[in-house]
Protein backbone atom coordinates (compact mmCIF):
# COMPACT_ATOMS: atom_id res chain seq x y z
CA UNK A 1 0.00 0.00 0.00
CA UNK A 2 2.74 2.69 0.85
CA UNK A 3 4.30 1.40 -2.40
CA UNK A 4 1.77 1.81 -4.18
CA UNK A 5 0.83 5.57 -2.17
CA UNK A 6 4.51 5.89 -2.99
CA UNK A 7 3.85 5.83 -6.79
CA UNK A 8 0.73 8.08 -6.97
CA UNK A 9 2.31 10.76 -5.04
CA UNK A 10 5.28 10.75 -7.04
CA UNK A 11 3.91 10.61 -10.49
CA UNK A 12 1.72 13.52 -9.49
CA UNK A 13 4.98 15.40 -8.51
CA UNK A 14 6.30 14.24 -11.95
CA UNK A 15 3.61 15.57 -13.62
CA UNK A 16 3.57 19.07 -11.85
CA UNK A 17 7.50 19.28 -13.01
CA UNK A 18 6.68 18.65 -16.68
CA UNK A 19 4.29 21.13 -16.07
CA UNK A 20 6.44 23.21 -14.74
CA UNK A 21 8.87 23.02 -17.33
CA UNK A 22 5.97 23.35 -20.06
CA UNK A 23 5.84 26.90 -18.50
CA UNK A 24 9.35 27.91 -19.03
CA UNK A 25 9.64 26.25 -22.62
CA UNK A 26 6.22 27.87 -23.51
CA UNK A 27 7.66 31.12 -22.24
CA UNK A 28 11.06 31.10 -23.26
CA UNK A 29 9.21 30.48 -27.06
CA UNK A 30 6.50 33.37 -26.17
CA UNK A 31 9.96 35.70 -25.15
CA UNK A 32 11.75 34.57 -28.30
CA UNK A 33 9.12 35.63 -30.47
CA UNK A 34 8.66 39.16 -28.66
CA UNK A 35 12.36 39.79 -28.88
CA UNK A 36 12.79 38.74 -32.54
CA UNK A 37 9.00 40.88 -33.40
CA UNK A 38 10.92 43.80 -31.58
CA UNK A 39 14.02 43.43 -33.36
CA UNK A 40 12.24 44.21 -36.42
CA UNK A 41 10.04 46.54 -35.40
CA UNK A 42 12.46 48.72 -33.71
CA UNK A 43 14.83 48.29 -37.21
CA UNK A 44 11.81 49.12 -39.45
CA UNK A 45 11.37 52.22 -37.38
CA UNK A 46 14.81 53.43 -37.05
CA UNK A 47 15.81 52.89 -40.67
CA UNK A 48 12.72 54.71 -41.75
CA UNK A 49 12.37 57.32 -38.97
CA UNK A 50 15.67 57.90 -38.68
CA UNK A 51 14.55 58.21 -34.50
CA UNK A 52 16.29 60.72 -32.89
CA UNK A 53 17.91 60.27 -29.51
CA UNK A 54 14.82 60.57 -27.29
CA UNK A 55 13.23 58.47 -29.29
CA UNK A 56 15.22 55.88 -29.26
CA UNK A 57 15.20 55.90 -25.31
CA UNK A 58 11.41 55.88 -25.61
CA UNK A 59 11.44 52.93 -28.24
CA UNK A 60 14.00 51.11 -25.04
CA UNK A 61 11.13 52.13 -22.58
CA UNK A 62 8.52 50.37 -25.34
CA UNK A 63 10.34 47.39 -25.49
CA UNK A 64 11.17 46.74 -22.07
CA UNK A 65 7.25 47.24 -21.43
CA UNK A 66 6.48 44.75 -24.21
CA UNK A 67 8.95 42.35 -22.92
CA UNK A 68 8.48 42.74 -19.47
CA UNK A 69 4.42 41.87 -20.05
CA UNK A 70 5.57 38.85 -21.72
CA UNK A 71 7.89 37.78 -19.19
CA UNK A 72 5.45 38.42 -15.94
CA UNK A 73 2.28 37.88 -17.05
CA UNK A 74 3.06 34.68 -19.97
CA UNK A 75 5.63 33.54 -17.71
CA UNK A 76 6.52 33.98 -14.45
CA UNK A 77 2.72 34.20 -12.90
CA UNK A 78 2.22 30.52 -14.75
CA UNK A 79 4.75 29.23 -12.49
CA UNK A 80 2.73 27.76 -8.82
CA UNK A 81 4.30 25.75 -6.15
CA UNK A 82 3.37 21.92 -6.03
CA UNK A 83 -0.33 21.19 -5.28
CA UNK A 84 -1.25 17.41 -4.72
CA UNK A 85 -4.96 18.76 -4.88
CA UNK A 86 -4.64 20.81 -7.74
CA UNK A 87 -2.20 18.61 -10.13
CA UNK A 88 -5.31 15.46 -9.37
CA UNK A 89 -7.48 17.26 -10.86
CA UNK A 90 -5.48 18.57 -13.79
CA UNK A 91 -5.03 14.38 -14.20
CA UNK A 92 -8.76 13.58 -13.97
CA UNK A 93 -9.69 16.38 -16.44
CA UNK A 94 -7.54 14.87 -18.43
CA UNK A 95 -8.42 11.01 -17.42
CA UNK A 96 -12.40 11.63 -16.72
CA UNK A 97 -12.84 8.13 -15.95
CA UNK A 98 -11.30 8.45 -12.57
CA UNK A 99 -14.25 10.22 -11.65
CA UNK A 100 -13.01 12.25 -8.87
CA UNK A 101 -11.12 8.61 -7.62
CA UNK A 102 -7.61 10.42 -7.62
CA UNK A 103 -8.66 13.74 -5.75
CA UNK A 104 -10.35 11.75 -2.85
CA UNK A 105 -7.58 9.70 -2.64
CA UNK A 106 -5.11 12.37 -2.16
CA UNK A 107 -7.80 14.33 0.37
CA UNK A 108 -8.27 11.30 2.49
CA UNK A 109 -4.43 10.02 2.54
CA UNK A 110 -3.43 7.49 4.84
CA UNK A 111 -5.83 8.11 7.85
CA UNK A 112 -9.45 7.72 7.78
CA UNK A 113 -11.56 10.51 8.44
CA UNK A 114 -13.68 11.00 11.77
CA UNK A 115 -16.85 8.67 11.26
CA UNK A 116 -15.61 7.15 8.15
CA UNK A 117 -15.45 3.79 7.76
CA UNK A 118 -11.91 2.24 7.50
CA UNK A 119 -12.66 -0.62 5.38
CA UNK A 120 -14.64 1.84 2.35
CA UNK A 121 -11.61 4.19 2.98
CA UNK A 122 -9.02 1.17 1.94
CA UNK A 123 -11.66 -0.29 -0.85
CA UNK A 124 -10.98 3.36 -2.30
CA UNK A 125 -7.65 3.39 -2.11
CA UNK A 126 -6.72 0.89 -3.59
CA UNK A 127 -9.62 1.07 -6.20
CA UNK A 128 -7.47 4.29 -7.11
CA UNK A 129 -3.79 2.61 -7.00
CA UNK A 130 -5.30 -0.07 -8.92
CA UNK A 131 -6.58 2.79 -11.88
CA UNK A 132 -3.67 4.85 -11.92
CA UNK A 133 -1.07 1.94 -12.23
CA UNK A 134 -2.17 1.61 -15.74
CA UNK A 135 -2.33 5.61 -16.84
CA UNK A 136 0.09 7.75 -18.56
CA UNK A 137 0.49 10.46 -16.68
CA UNK A 138 3.05 12.13 -18.80
CA UNK A 139 0.41 13.11 -21.43
CA UNK A 140 -0.85 15.47 -18.71
CA UNK A 141 2.07 18.02 -19.46
CA UNK A 142 4.03 17.02 -23.38
CA UNK A 143 6.02 19.29 -25.08
CA UNK A 144 3.69 18.65 -28.10
CA UNK A 145 1.71 20.98 -26.78
CA UNK A 146 4.02 23.70 -27.65
CA UNK A 147 4.10 22.75 -31.25
CA UNK A 148 2.51 25.90 -32.63
CA UNK A 149 4.24 28.47 -30.08
CA UNK A 150 7.26 26.41 -31.24
CA UNK A 151 6.98 26.97 -34.75
CA UNK A 152 6.12 30.65 -34.19
CA UNK A 153 9.46 31.00 -32.38
CA UNK A 154 11.44 29.31 -34.84
CA UNK A 155 9.76 31.03 -38.06
CA UNK A 156 10.46 34.46 -35.81
CA UNK A 157 13.68 33.49 -35.52
CA UNK A 158 14.31 32.37 -39.25
CA UNK A 159 13.11 36.04 -40.44
CA UNK A 160 15.13 37.89 -38.29
CA UNK A 161 18.20 35.29 -39.16
CA UNK A 162 17.74 35.66 -42.52
CA UNK A 163 17.30 39.92 -42.41
CA UNK A 164 21.07 39.90 -41.06
CA UNK A 165 21.72 37.59 -44.09
CA UNK A 166 19.78 40.02 -46.49
CA UNK A 167 21.02 43.30 -44.59
CA UNK A 168 24.35 42.47 -43.09
CA UNK A 169 25.85 44.92 -40.73
CA UNK A 170 21.83 46.38 -39.93
CA UNK A 171 21.74 44.70 -36.72
CA UNK A 172 25.16 46.05 -35.54
CA UNK A 173 23.94 49.56 -36.47
CA UNK A 174 20.48 49.10 -34.58
CA UNK A 175 21.94 47.95 -31.60
CA UNK A 176 24.71 50.76 -31.57
CA UNK A 177 21.97 53.24 -32.34
CA UNK A 178 19.64 52.09 -29.27
CA UNK A 179 22.60 51.08 -26.77
CA UNK A 180 23.63 54.63 -27.00
CA UNK A 181 20.74 57.24 -28.01
CA UNK A 182 23.30 59.88 -29.05
CA UNK A 183 25.22 57.89 -31.61
CA UNK A 184 24.80 59.22 -34.98
CA UNK A 185 25.65 55.66 -36.76
CA UNK A 186 23.70 55.15 -39.82
CA UNK A 187 22.48 52.35 -41.77
CA UNK A 188 24.28 50.88 -45.05
CA UNK A 189 23.06 51.99 -48.17
CA UNK A 190 23.85 52.26 -52.07
CA UNK A 191 23.55 56.01 -51.26
CA UNK A 192 26.24 57.90 -49.12
CA UNK A 193 25.26 61.09 -48.13
CA UNK A 194 29.05 62.43 -47.00
CA UNK A 195 28.43 65.84 -45.88
CA UNK A 196 25.45 68.52 -44.85
CA UNK A 197 25.35 71.62 -42.90
CA UNK A 198 23.71 70.64 -39.81
CA UNK A 199 22.52 72.79 -37.27
CA UNK A 200 22.63 76.00 -38.46
CA UNK A 201 22.63 79.38 -36.79
CA UNK A 202 21.11 82.27 -39.26
CA UNK A 203 20.45 85.98 -38.88
CA UNK A 204 17.38 86.93 -39.86
CA UNK A 205 17.05 88.49 -43.29
CA UNK A 206 20.19 86.63 -44.81
CA UNK A 207 20.25 83.55 -47.35
CA UNK A 208 20.33 80.44 -46.08
CA UNK A 209 22.17 77.89 -48.24
CA UNK A 210 21.55 73.59 -47.49
CA UNK A 211 23.81 71.73 -49.83
CA UNK A 212 24.29 67.97 -49.29
CA UNK A 213 27.05 65.89 -50.94
CA UNK A 214 26.64 62.34 -51.62
CA UNK A 215 28.50 59.46 -53.05
CA UNK A 216 27.68 55.40 -54.64
CA UNK A 217 24.53 55.21 -56.36
CA UNK A 218 23.45 59.25 -56.23
CA UNK A 219 20.42 59.68 -58.11
CA UNK A 220 19.16 62.85 -60.26
CA UNK A 221 17.25 64.35 -57.27
CA UNK A 222 16.79 64.29 -54.04
CA UNK A 223 14.21 65.45 -51.48
CA UNK A 224 14.30 68.25 -48.82
CA UNK A 225 11.71 67.40 -46.13
CA UNK A 226 11.01 70.95 -44.06
CA UNK A 227 9.04 71.14 -41.32
CA UNK A 228 8.33 74.54 -39.65
CA UNK A 229 7.45 75.10 -35.85
CA UNK A 230 3.85 74.08 -36.35
CA UNK A 231 4.80 71.09 -37.42
CA UNK A 232 3.47 71.15 -40.88
CA UNK A 233 5.66 69.19 -43.30
CA UNK A 234 6.99 70.36 -46.95
CA UNK A 235 8.51 68.26 -48.96
CA UNK A 236 10.48 69.67 -52.18
CA UNK A 237 12.47 68.19 -54.66
CA UNK A 238 15.80 69.45 -55.27
CA UNK A 239 18.39 68.40 -58.43
CA UNK A 240 21.61 67.92 -58.16
CA UNK A 241 24.77 69.31 -60.42
CA UNK A 242 26.98 65.90 -59.99
CA UNK A 243 26.96 64.57 -56.66
CA UNK A 244 25.99 67.99 -55.20
CA UNK A 245 21.93 68.82 -53.92
CA UNK A 246 21.81 72.66 -53.23
CA UNK A 247 18.75 74.30 -51.78
CA UNK A 248 18.20 78.24 -51.50
CA UNK A 249 16.10 80.18 -48.83
CA UNK A 250 16.81 83.34 -50.31
CA UNK A 251 15.60 85.44 -46.65
CA UNK A 252 15.40 83.94 -43.69
CA UNK A 253 12.19 84.61 -41.93
CA UNK A 254 11.69 81.58 -39.55
CA UNK A 255 13.29 78.77 -37.95
CA UNK A 256 12.68 74.99 -39.19
CA UNK A 257 13.58 71.21 -39.57
CA UNK A 258 14.87 69.53 -42.06
CA UNK A 259 16.22 66.66 -43.56
CA UNK A 260 17.65 65.62 -47.17
CA UNK A 261 16.59 61.85 -48.70
CA UNK A 262 19.00 61.07 -51.40
CA UNK A 263 18.28 57.74 -53.20
CA UNK A 264 17.83 55.42 -50.37
CA UNK A 265 19.78 57.59 -47.90
CA UNK A 266 18.26 60.21 -45.40
CA UNK A 267 20.43 62.54 -43.11
CA UNK A 268 19.24 62.66 -39.25
CA UNK A 269 17.02 65.75 -38.88
CA UNK A 270 18.87 69.04 -38.30
CA UNK A 271 17.45 72.53 -37.18
CA UNK A 272 18.07 75.67 -38.88
CA UNK A 273 17.59 78.60 -36.04
CA UNK A 274 16.90 81.51 -37.69
CA UNK A 275 17.78 84.25 -35.16
CA UNK A 276 15.15 87.07 -35.69
CA UNK A 277 16.47 91.25 -35.36
CA UNK A 278 15.90 92.38 -31.86
CA UNK A 279 12.12 94.12 -31.67
CA UNK A 280 11.61 97.81 -30.00
CA UNK A 281 10.22 97.00 -26.33
CA UNK A 282 9.73 100.48 -25.56
CA UNK A 283 11.14 103.80 -26.58
CA UNK A 284 11.13 107.03 -25.22
CA UNK A 285 12.94 110.77 -26.53
CA UNK A 286 14.00 112.88 -23.60
CA UNK A 287 13.72 117.01 -25.42
CA UNK A 288 15.65 119.74 -23.65
CA UNK A 289 15.44 122.76 -25.68
CA UNK A 290 17.47 125.80 -25.77
CA UNK A 291 16.87 128.18 -23.14
CA UNK A 292 15.56 131.08 -25.41
CA UNK A 293 12.78 128.99 -26.06
CA UNK A 294 11.23 128.89 -22.52
CA UNK A 295 9.94 125.61 -23.69
CA UNK A 296 10.07 123.36 -20.70
CA UNK A 297 11.97 119.85 -21.03
CA UNK A 298 9.01 116.97 -22.38
CA UNK A 299 9.70 113.17 -22.94
CA UNK A 300 7.81 111.81 -25.72
CA UNK A 301 7.46 108.13 -27.59
CA UNK A 302 7.65 108.92 -30.79
CA UNK A 303 11.06 108.66 -32.85
CA UNK A 304 10.14 111.37 -35.25
CA UNK A 305 10.03 114.98 -34.38
CA UNK A 306 10.24 118.58 -35.18
CA UNK A 307 12.31 120.27 -32.75
CA UNK A 308 13.71 123.95 -32.38
CA UNK A 309 17.41 124.19 -33.23
CA UNK A 310 19.94 123.68 -30.09
CA UNK A 311 17.35 121.04 -29.00
CA UNK A 312 19.16 117.96 -27.13
CA UNK A 313 17.66 114.89 -27.66
CA UNK A 314 18.26 111.44 -25.24
CA UNK A 315 16.90 108.40 -26.70
CA UNK A 316 16.22 105.78 -24.16
CA UNK A 317 15.18 102.38 -26.37
CA UNK A 318 14.60 98.99 -24.78
CA UNK A 319 14.95 96.15 -26.62
CA UNK A 320 13.12 92.29 -26.11
CA UNK A 321 16.83 90.54 -26.11
CA UNK A 322 20.24 91.62 -24.37
CA UNK A 323 22.33 93.51 -26.66
CA UNK A 324 26.43 93.42 -26.99
CA UNK A 325 26.31 96.71 -28.74
CA UNK A 326 24.02 99.65 -30.16
CA UNK A 327 24.39 102.44 -32.71
CA UNK A 328 22.71 105.81 -33.79
CA UNK A 329 22.91 105.19 -37.37
CA UNK A 330 22.82 109.25 -38.92
CA UNK A 331 22.19 109.75 -42.97
CA UNK A 332 25.57 111.27 -44.30
CA UNK A 333 27.24 111.47 -40.69
CA UNK A 334 29.34 108.81 -38.58
CA UNK A 335 27.35 107.04 -36.63
CA UNK A 336 26.87 107.62 -32.85
CA UNK A 337 27.83 104.98 -30.10
CA UNK A 338 24.77 103.82 -27.42
CA UNK A 339 24.82 103.19 -23.93
CA UNK A 340 24.41 99.65 -23.54
CA UNK A 341 22.97 99.09 -19.79
CA UNK A 342 24.15 96.11 -18.03
CA UNK A 343 21.45 94.03 -18.41
CA UNK A 344 21.66 94.74 -22.63
CA UNK A 345 18.31 95.33 -22.87
CA UNK A 346 18.35 98.95 -22.86
CA UNK A 347 20.75 101.66 -25.03
CA UNK A 348 20.66 105.41 -24.72
CA UNK A 349 22.42 107.71 -26.96
CA UNK A 350 21.88 112.11 -27.04
CA UNK A 351 22.66 114.63 -29.78
CA UNK A 352 22.18 118.33 -30.06
CA UNK A 353 20.07 118.67 -32.85
CA UNK A 354 21.73 121.38 -35.26
CA UNK A 355 20.32 120.28 -38.66
CA UNK A 356 17.89 118.03 -40.05
CA UNK A 357 18.31 114.62 -40.42
CA UNK A 358 17.15 111.08 -41.14
CA UNK A 359 18.66 108.29 -38.83
CA UNK A 360 17.88 104.63 -37.56
CA UNK A 361 19.58 102.07 -35.09
CA UNK A 362 22.20 99.50 -35.54
CA UNK A 363 21.86 96.50 -32.88
CA UNK A 364 24.53 93.64 -31.89
CA UNK A 365 23.06 90.69 -30.49
CA UNK A 366 24.79 89.72 -27.57
CA UNK A 367 24.11 85.69 -27.86
CA UNK A 368 25.33 85.30 -31.53
CA UNK A 369 26.63 88.71 -32.41
CA UNK A 370 24.84 89.09 -34.88
CA UNK A 371 24.30 93.10 -36.50
CA UNK A 372 20.80 94.46 -37.56
CA UNK A 373 19.68 97.68 -38.93
CA UNK A 374 15.90 98.84 -38.51
CA UNK A 375 14.25 98.94 -41.47
CA UNK A 376 11.76 101.36 -39.93
CA UNK A 377 13.73 105.13 -41.00
CA UNK A 378 12.92 108.22 -38.74
CA UNK A 379 13.37 111.74 -39.23
CA UNK A 380 14.37 114.92 -37.12
CA UNK A 381 13.45 118.02 -38.24
CA UNK A 382 15.23 120.95 -37.24
CA UNK A 383 13.33 124.33 -37.01
CA UNK A 384 15.62 126.87 -37.81
CA UNK A 385 15.31 130.16 -35.37
CA UNK A 386 13.46 132.81 -37.34
CA UNK A 387 15.22 136.39 -37.14
CA UNK A 388 13.30 139.31 -35.91
CA UNK A 389 10.84 141.12 -37.54
CA UNK A 390 11.06 144.57 -37.90
CA UNK A 391 9.10 147.45 -39.10
CA UNK A 392 9.83 151.57 -38.52
CA UNK A 393 7.38 154.24 -39.13
CA UNK A 394 8.42 157.48 -39.63
CA UNK A 395 12.09 156.57 -41.46
CA UNK A 396 11.85 157.61 -45.16
CA UNK A 397 10.36 161.44 -44.73
CA UNK A 398 13.92 162.93 -44.39
CA UNK A 399 16.40 161.48 -47.28
CA UNK A 400 18.23 164.80 -46.57
CA UNK A 401 19.31 166.74 -44.05
CA UNK A 402 21.78 168.69 -41.76
CA UNK A 403 24.51 167.09 -39.29
CA UNK A 404 22.38 167.95 -36.56
CA UNK A 405 19.54 165.94 -37.92
CA UNK A 406 17.55 163.98 -35.17
CA UNK A 407 15.33 160.90 -36.19
CA UNK A 408 12.89 160.02 -34.55
CA UNK A 409 11.52 156.83 -35.25
CA UNK A 410 8.20 154.47 -34.51
CA UNK A 411 9.71 150.29 -33.87
CA UNK A 412 7.56 147.38 -34.05
CA UNK A 413 9.82 144.39 -33.33
CA UNK A 414 9.06 140.54 -32.66
CA UNK A 415 10.30 137.39 -32.99
CA UNK A 416 9.35 133.61 -32.31
CA UNK A 417 10.92 133.38 -28.85
CA UNK A 418 12.00 136.32 -27.70
CA UNK A 419 13.66 140.14 -28.38
CA UNK A 420 16.98 140.59 -26.19
CA UNK A 421 18.23 143.67 -27.74
CA UNK A 422 17.74 147.05 -30.23
CA UNK A 423 20.96 148.89 -32.43
CA UNK A 424 20.61 151.10 -35.19
CA UNK A 425 23.38 150.04 -37.86
CA UNK A 426 24.64 151.97 -40.07
CA UNK A 427 27.23 153.26 -43.05
CA UNK A 428 28.84 156.17 -44.23
CA UNK A 429 29.27 156.37 -48.02
CA UNK A 430 29.02 152.54 -48.18
CA UNK A 431 32.07 152.71 -45.68
CA UNK A 432 32.19 149.96 -43.17
CA UNK A 433 28.47 149.42 -40.91
CA UNK A 434 28.69 150.73 -37.74
CA UNK A 435 26.18 149.67 -34.51
CA UNK A 436 25.26 152.15 -32.06
CA UNK A 437 22.79 149.91 -29.09
CA UNK A 438 19.91 151.64 -28.10
CA UNK A 439 18.52 149.58 -24.94
CA UNK A 440 17.44 146.22 -24.12
CA UNK A 441 14.51 144.33 -24.84
CA UNK A 442 12.26 141.65 -23.42
CA UNK A 443 8.96 139.61 -24.60
CA UNK A 444 8.44 138.14 -27.75
CA UNK A 445 6.64 141.66 -29.12
CA UNK A 446 7.57 144.89 -28.80
CA UNK A 447 6.42 148.55 -29.72
CA UNK A 448 8.58 151.41 -28.76
CA UNK A 449 9.64 154.94 -30.35
CA UNK A 450 13.71 155.48 -31.01
CA UNK A 451 15.34 158.97 -30.97
CA UNK A 452 18.85 159.01 -33.05
CA UNK A 453 20.75 162.31 -33.46
CA UNK A 454 22.96 161.85 -36.09
CA UNK A 455 25.91 163.96 -34.57
CA UNK A 456 26.13 162.28 -31.68
CA UNK A 457 26.81 159.04 -33.63
CA UNK A 458 29.15 160.30 -36.15
CA UNK A 459 30.05 164.06 -35.01
CA UNK A 460 32.49 164.51 -38.32
CA UNK A 461 30.13 164.85 -40.86
CA UNK A 462 30.65 167.37 -43.90
CA UNK A 463 28.44 168.16 -46.42
CA UNK A 464 28.10 165.89 -49.20
CA UNK A 465 28.41 162.72 -46.88
CA UNK A 466 25.66 159.70 -47.22
CA UNK A 467 24.15 157.62 -44.81
CA UNK A 468 22.83 154.18 -45.12
CA UNK A 469 21.15 153.18 -42.12
CA UNK A 470 18.25 150.93 -40.49
CA UNK A 471 17.04 149.34 -36.77
CA UNK A 472 18.59 145.73 -36.26
CA UNK A 473 17.14 143.87 -33.56
CA UNK A 474 18.57 140.61 -31.46
CA UNK A 475 16.52 137.61 -30.07
CA UNK A 476 17.63 136.07 -27.03
CA UNK A 477 19.27 133.30 -28.20
CA UNK A 478 22.49 131.96 -27.55
CA UNK A 479 25.31 131.87 -27.89
CA UNK A 480 24.98 132.86 -31.47
CA UNK A 481 21.84 135.57 -31.45
CA UNK A 482 19.63 135.89 -34.87
CA UNK A 483 19.50 139.36 -35.90
CA UNK A 484 16.30 140.98 -37.84
CA UNK A 485 16.78 144.91 -39.63
CA UNK A 486 14.36 146.99 -41.25
CA UNK A 487 14.30 148.23 -44.72
CA UNK A 488 17.83 150.52 -45.14
CA UNK A 489 17.05 154.17 -45.68
CA UNK A 490 19.44 156.88 -46.92
CA UNK A 491 20.07 160.50 -45.97
CA UNK A 492 21.83 163.30 -48.07
CA UNK A 493 24.17 165.34 -45.43
CA UNK A 494 23.38 168.96 -46.99
CA UNK A 495 25.04 172.05 -45.56
CA UNK A 496 22.87 174.98 -43.71
CA UNK A 497 22.16 176.88 -47.12
CA UNK A 498 21.48 173.79 -48.98
CA UNK A 499 19.13 172.20 -46.83
CA UNK A 500 16.91 175.29 -46.81
CA UNK A 501 17.23 175.96 -50.74
CA UNK A 502 16.03 172.63 -50.57
CA UNK A 503 13.08 173.00 -48.33
CA UNK A 504 12.22 175.85 -50.42
CA UNK A 505 12.25 173.66 -53.54
CA UNK A 506 10.31 170.96 -51.51
CA UNK A 507 7.95 173.44 -50.44
CA UNK A 508 6.91 175.38 -53.80
CA UNK A 509 5.32 172.70 -55.55
CA UNK A 510 2.90 172.04 -51.95
CA UNK A 511 2.18 175.99 -52.01
CA UNK A 512 1.58 175.94 -55.72
CA UNK A 513 -0.81 172.86 -54.98
CA UNK A 514 -2.30 174.77 -51.82
CA UNK A 515 -3.09 177.64 -54.26
CA UNK A 516 -4.38 175.56 -57.26
CA UNK A 517 -6.87 174.03 -54.47
CA UNK A 518 -7.94 177.25 -52.86
CA UNK A 519 -8.72 178.31 -56.14
CA UNK A 520 -10.61 175.45 -57.65
CA UNK A 521 -12.50 175.06 -54.39
CA UNK A 522 -13.18 179.19 -54.85
CA UNK A 523 -14.68 178.68 -57.94
CA UNK A 524 -16.75 175.79 -56.86
CA UNK A 525 -18.18 178.21 -53.88
CA UNK A 526 -19.33 180.65 -56.73
CA UNK A 527 -20.85 178.08 -58.76
CA UNK A 528 -22.90 176.66 -56.32
CA UNK A 529 -23.89 180.33 -55.16
CA UNK A 530 -25.52 181.21 -58.70
CA UNK A 531 -27.11 177.53 -59.13
CA UNK A 532 -29.02 178.96 -55.39
CA UNK A 533 -29.77 182.20 -57.27
CA UNK A 534 -31.28 180.51 -60.36
CA UNK A 535 -33.23 178.55 -57.73
CA UNK A 536 -35.11 182.00 -56.22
Amino acid sequence: MSVNTFTIEQNLRNTWRRQRLLVHARGLCLALICIAGIIIIDLALDWALVLPGWGRIALLAANAAVLGWIMVRRWALRLRRFNVVRTALQVERQYPQLRSLLVSYVQLGETAAAGASPWLIGAMRRQAVELTGRLDFRQIARLVQLRRTAAICAGALAVVMAGGVILPGFYSVLFQRLASPSSSAGYPTRTRITSTPGDLVVRGGDPIVLTARAAGLVPAQATLEITNGRGSRERLVVAGSRDEFTHRVPVASRSFAYRFRIGDAATAPATVTVVPPPAIADQKVSLRYPACTGMKPTTVEVLTLDVPEGTVLTWRIDVDRPLAGAELMVQDAPPIKMDVSAAGTGASASIEVRKSFAYWFRWTCREHGYAYETEARYAIRAVPDSPPVVELAGAGTADKATAGKRLALAVHASDDYGLARVSIVYAVNFGAEQRVPIRDLTGRDARFGLTWTIKDSIPKLVPGDAISYCVEVEDNREPAPSRGRSAVYRIQILSVEEYLRYIRETERPLFDRIRDSRDSENASHQAVESLEEGFK
